[in-house]
């Protein structure tokens, strides 16, 4: 499985100017049996005279160790914060897998124009908004005895990385992606709705047919947001527009005892 390694070091010229990379390695965190996690040092132009990052799962969540240093070189600074991951026992209740840094996907997404909305009746947009919000939660009450799907292989889009957001696919699927929004684990998905599509497609008359649509959602710490469909798949900077500044359609809860779906059609 790839784990992506975020990338603030590089994405803050304000505050570190020009970083230049170490590169990527992984490490094993002590406790965990398999090299889990990632460490990358840089060294920069502006502010500390090197900074670096390490970042591993642990029990469902991800550890990150940060340090920068006026006076200590990258073998010194890495030393101090390997002493500080080694000072912990890091076994994990649940399962890890080996990391390895992530590339930049070998095709990048076709140039194409901003998308249209989704101009449909009202029980579509409900059914799109339901059928959104049921799908956060069979995501997030997987039960732990289910067997575990095959973790995608995310790439980075090309040029994508800065301050705000950067741009993943999975498999490098050209009909949807995943924007990480900083680095507090929330993130806006972008891609083609195929469970609406089944859906509509079942209820159409013969032979009439159905058109792809494409569904933002934002997905946050506790809950998950659907937003309004579009024809096609949309700029990143409609799908953030869209978070930012719309109102979902339906809202599910994805964490704690109290699960439910909020619907409201515009």
């Amino acid at each position: 499985m790839v784990r992506p390694l975020p990338l603030l070091h590089l994405n803050l010229p304000d505050k570190f100017g020009t970083a230049t990379s170490t590169g990527v390695r992984p490490i094993t965190p002590r406790g965990q049996k398999v090299a889990s996690g990632l460490i990358d040092s840089f060294t920069v132009t502006k502010g500390p005279k090197t900074t670096g990052l390490i970042v591993f799962p642990f029990n469902g969540f991800y550890v990150k160790i940060r340090a920068s240093s006026g006076t200590r070189d990258i073998p010194a600074l890495e030393t101090l914060m390997m002493e500080a991951v080694n000072s912990i026992d890091w076994s994990s209740k649940t399962l890890v897998t080996a990391a390895q840094p992530m590339a930049d996907c070998p095709q990048p997404l076709a140039t194409r124009p901003a998308a249209k909305r989704v101009e449909g009746d009202d029980m579509s947009g409900i059914m799109s908004a339901l059928l959104g919000g049921a799908a956060a939660q069979v995501v997030a009450n997987k039960s732990k005895d289910a067997k575990p799907a095959p973790a995608p292989n995310y790439c980075r889009e090309p040029g994508s990385a800065n301050s705000g957001s950067t741009l993943y696919r999975a498999n490098g699927d050209p009909d949807r992606y995943m924007l990480a929004m900083g680095d507090g684990g929330t993130a806006i998905y972008a891609g083609r709705n195929d469970l609406l599509a089944l859906v509509e497609g079942s209820n159409a008359k013969e032979g009439a047919k159905t058109s792809a649509k494409y569904t933002v959602t934002y997905s946050q710490l506790d809950r998950t947001g659907t937003y309004g469909d579009f024809e096609g798949l949309p700029l990143p900077e409609q799908a953030i527009e869209e978070v930012r500044n719309g109102s979902p359609s339906s809202v599910a809860t994805t964490w704690g005892k109290k699960r439910d779906i909020s619907i409201g059609i515009r």
